[in-house]
């Protein structure tokens, strides 16, 4: 990822100035951005220029899955809870929307474990997918994997600009939700969201807070400043000034608190506050009445206060759009000083996993909570006593998060000890460490990231070339394995075929019938290939098709004329069905067809 920085004592000749500097979270930056997303759509991530593996892959699926029902019992073993009405879970800036489809499906493998609800047959979830852009919500809406969901009622999707709109307009069942109205505490879901959403930036030097003012360059004149295309030339200049914590954020004691609280533990340090990221969990909260909300967020970040210890500017990192390192140490702190509390990845390097619960405890709120609006305080530091800056401060597990015994067991089991950051450095280590890896290997580490397609398709290779040679048993594992990946498959990338490559497999363990479907999804899904329909003819020779296999040579040299493996097949075809025509004729029985495991071999590996 390229550098958009530059040191504020660098020289700047050459550079033209695009903006001058301002305090980071009113920087042009954020239109770029917002005009970056707006104009890829959904290209952003079928043309693989955002990356989105490590935050939707089936894995963490998988974990978010659990720490998201184990929510539920907690929530919904409560007195306070409403079993009449789903917890509305809300995915904030859904993109693809891959993560949804991956994690509803966990949460219907897991459907016995369900809490119970007035309903019998009401789920206690359901799953709101949301962006600011129309053509996204297109994609999902024309999705083949996530129609079931759709119909199903178990999830929904709306147009939701974190950063502004207070309220959704669900597309499917034509719902409003406004403010207050849902009667449980929504959850936000946020992965890979708050690292591109709206940040400011301050420093402690000497205990004295500073804000950070971010002025930006570019290597030319640019016609049009606020155009995405200016984000790869952009260059960003930091200068400092004074602030307090009240003139930082005059109408949040909440942050207030959290600055005061840096200031007062570390004299030099570089602080980010993810301040869109903070404004999206509030808004998405304050659709349940008490503002009650869950925030599971996935990002790269800081969870640890001695991250941040030492001056130095903030890091732009440019894929496409950019994005920042996001401080969720102080999105903890924010949350705390509400009343709530969080949880953590436990390493200090990688990917982050992070919850806040705000607003969900039991009773009273807890005595060191301030409100999220400053109308109901005094105004200045006399509002933030010492005593409360002291208290958050020292916070190990909040009394609040003791009301969530099956959260706090959920996340021990599935983010502390083997989380998603392991898993994403183990699947890659093990591809590009073993240049020739074993079957074994290959299917251990499928099954470990619980059949994502994206794992096989990096293992496809192995598993095409040796799954023919193993015994019958293996191969039946094999086959189960193939049908868990097609279940997980989200097309989204047509240079990631998967259903083509696993009908290649399927044709290495003679399951011919089973190769057509899935060949015939690839068609769908790709498109049309001289090779798809090659394959397709492979698989009816040897279910002795023989008229359908010649309909699709035919298909596949349509596409190639000067296919020759095709060509040779179609004059074997022709030959065979020319002599059934001659025992037809002379009433003589029919010699069954030979098998040519060469040829076939061969065609799989096309």
């Amino acid at each position: 990822m390229a550098d958009a920085s530059i040191a504020s004592s660098t020289a700047r000749d050459g550079l033209v100035l695009i903006e001058p500097a301002r305090p980071l979270k009113d920087s042009l930056l954020w239109e770029l951005q917002e005009r970056f997303y707006t104009s890829l759509n959904i290209k952003a991530w079928s043309d693989a220029i955002v990356p989105n593996f490590v935050t939707s892959n089936a894995f963490i699926a998988h974990c978010y899955a659990r720490v998201l029902l184990d929510f539920l019992k907690d929530w919904f073993a409560r007195p306070d809870a409403d079993p009449s009405e789903p917890v509305h879970v809300v995915e904030i800036g859904a993109g693809h929307g891959r993560l949804a489809f991956l994690v509803l499906r966990e949460l219907l493998s897991m459907r016995e474990q369900w809490p119970a609800m007035a309903e019998p047959a009401t789920a206690p979830f359901k799953w709101i997918i949301t962006d600011f852009t129309d053509g996204n919500l297109a994609f999902w809406l024309g999705h083949e994997c996530l129609k079931p969901f759709f119909d199903a009622g178990l999830c929904d999707a709306a147009i939701f600009d974190a950063e502004r709109d207070t309220e959704l307009h669900m597309r499917v069942s034509g719902r409003r939700v406004a403010e207050g109205s849902l009667r449980n505490p929504t959850v936000a879901i946020c992965n890979y969201i708050f690292d591109t959403l709206r940040q400011d930036a301050f420093r402690v030097v000497e205990g004295q807070l500073q804000v950070a003012l971010a002025g930006l360059f570019s290597d030319r004149a640019e016609a049009d400043p606020s155009h995405p295309d200016v984000i790869k030339r952009m260059r960003v200049a930091w200068d400092y000034r004074p602030v307090t914590p009240e003139e930082a954020y005059p109408d949040d004691p909440a942050l207030q608190t959290m600055l005061r609280v840096y200031v007062s533990r570390m004299p030099n340090a570089s602080i980010l506050v993810p301040i869109g990221g903070i404004r999206a969990m509030n808004r998405v909260g304050r659709l349940s009445r008490g503002q009650r909300v869950f925030a599971l967020c996935g990002d790269k970040a800081y969870n640890h206060e001695e991250e941040l210890i030492g001056l130095r500017d903030p890091h732009v990192a440019v894929h496409g759009s950019f994005s920042f390192m996001v401080n969720f140490h102080a999105v903890r702190l924010y949350a705390l000083a509400r009343g709530g509390f969080s949880l953590h990845s436990p390493q200090l390097d990688g990917f982050k996993v992070s919850g806040f619960v705000v607003g969900c405890g039991s009773g009273a709120p807890p005595s060191h909570a301030v409100p999220l609006s400053a109308a109901s305080v005094p105004a200045g530091p006399a509002a933030l006593s010492s005593e409360l800056v002291a208290s958050l401060s020292e916070v190990t597990v909040s009394g609040a998060a003791l009301a969530f015994p099956a959260l706090l067991c959920a996340w021990a089991d599935v983010m502390d000890t083997f989380g998603p950051d392991n898993f994403s450095t183990l699947q890659r280590c093990v591809r590009d460490e073993l240049p020739n890896p074993s079957l074994k290997t290959a299917l251990c580490a499928v099954r470990l990231s619980h059949w994502d397609s994206d794992v096989f398709f990096k293992f496809k290779q192995v598993i095409i070339e040796k799954a023919p040679a193993v015994s019958e048993k293996q191969q039946a594992d094999i086959y189960s394995d193939l049908v868990r990946v097609a279940e997980r498959y989200y097309p989204l990338q047509t240079s990631k075929d998967i259903a083509f490559e696993l009908g290649r497999i399927c044709m290495g363990l003679k399951r011919y019938a089973d190769a057509i479907s899935l060949f015939n999804d690839s068609r769908r899904q790709c498109g049309e290939h001289h090779v798809t329909s090659y394959n397709i003819a492979i698989c009816r020779w040897y279910r002795s098709e023989f008229r359908a296999a010649l309909e699709s040579f035919d298909s596949s040299l349509a596409m190639r004329p000067d296919y020759t493996d095709a060509l040779n097949w179609r004059t074997r075809v022709q030959a065979k069905l020319q002599g059934e025509e001659f025992l037809r004729a002379q009433a003589l029985p029919e010699v069954g067809p030979v098998h040519v495991v060469a040829e076939l071999t061969s065609a799989a590996q096309v």
